[in-house]
């Protein structure tokens, strides 16, 4: 029986031990992605729009940061452990921008960085964001309507104005400043 708790322990050992990188533990089921952080972009996307009315993103378990460019563009860049499969897909039509994963493996280090251009977003445009298990965060926005729906993460909103707001999150830890 001793000799089974100490192989037990061996193997914990080896595991967390493989799991550190620069003094962080990171987890997850696949050792390459492990090794993935969130300094390591995986790939870009640059759209030229006019006007933005409407925003939607669908996401699972990702941290989405939502911010201001600094030109005339939306650039969409993902860091961390995104693969093909797990890739989200987009499309901008009729001033709306869509942003969407169809498939997905969790809980592996993924982030979403969608920079907006100030002067494509007004204050009659609507962000409608649905997450599952995720992080949330948006700064310095004047929007028309902004709708969160997150089950599980974190919900930050900093420095922004809207007219109407619907948020809706169960174990989620929400800041609105």
């Amino acid at each position: 029986m001793a000799i089974a708790w100490i192989i037990a322990f061996l193997i914990m050992a080896i595991f967390f031990a493989t799991s550190v990188k620069n003094g962080k533990i990171i987890l997850s089921n696949n050792k390459a992605l492990s090794s993935l952080s969130f300094d390591d972009l995986y790939n870009s996307f640059t759209l030229e729009v006019d006007k933005i009315e409407d925003i939607s993103i669908k996401l699972l378990d990702e941290v989405l940061k939502i911010e201001k460019s600094n030109d005339d563009k939306v650039y969409i860049e993902l860091y961390g452990s995104w693969d093909m499969k797990n890739e989200p897909v987009f499309s901008y039509k009729n001033n709306i921008l869509l942003i969407e994963q169809k498939n997905t493996t969790s809980f592996y280090h993924k982030l979403l960085v969608l920079k907006l251009p100030e002067n494509a977003i007004s204050k009659n445009t609507n962000l409608n964001v649905d997450m599952k298990s995720g992080s949330i965060e948006l700064s310095q926005f004047d929007l028309n309507k902004l709708s969160l729906s997150n089950v599980s993460g974190s919900t930050k909103v900093l420095e922004s104005k809207f007219n109407v707001a619907d948020v809706c999150y169960y174990f989620t830890m929400s800041l609105f400043l």
